[in-house]
């Protein structure tokens, strides 16, 4: 213990003699924890933290891939989803979604929202149930069957809740 005491006078006075080498140090090892923690978290929540789905760690993303041309994570085609899903023996279940653009009207003002396109499988596949109302159901896959859509909730704050509270 006697050595420690020793070591972190002789430590204090080489400081003192040596402000700016100190102010340096001291700031160079702020900088890099803070450096590592925001690394950390940002790891953490992205890579290391499971997804808030049912059995997460067997979800998987499935791409498709034309090597010869240079993709190689390209989004399957609605038909071969279809052929995966009704040839795979390999899944518990396969969902389909595709990130898009889609225009709200019949509200105040027009509005672009960002949803994505998904299969009537996508909800029980993932394990999550609606808080109000229903998911897809399965007819709805079908083309030119009439268009269904799920809200968030904090959409459909937004968007409705005053209707919904008022009436």
């Amino acid at each position: 213990m006697e050595s420690i005491i020793k070591d972190l006078r002789h430590a204090l006075r080489g400081f003192l003699k040596r402000p700016a080498f100190s102010v340096l140090a001291v700031t160079t090892l702020a900088l890099g924890i803070g450096a590592n923690s925001a690394i950390f978290s940002v790891v953490n929540s992205i890579i290391l933290r499971p997804l808030p789905y049912r059995d997460s760690s067997q979800l998987m993303v499935i791409w498709g891939n034309l090597h010869n041309n240079g993709l190689d994570e390209i989004e399957l085609s609605a038909p071969e989803f279809v052929d995966m899903q009704r040839e795979s023996r390999s899944f518990e279940s396969l969902a389909a979604y595709s990130v898009q653009g889609f225009n709200l009207s019949g509200v105040d003002q027009p509005e672009r929202l960002r949803g994505a396109a998904v299969s009537a499988t996508l909800f029980p596949t993932l394990g999550v149930n609606p808080l109000l109302g229903r998911t897809f159901l399965p007819e709805e896959d079908k083309y030119q069957h009439d268009h269904v859509v799920v809200l968030s909730y904090a959409a459909w704050q937004r968007l409705f809740g005053k209707i919904a509270e008022g009436g």
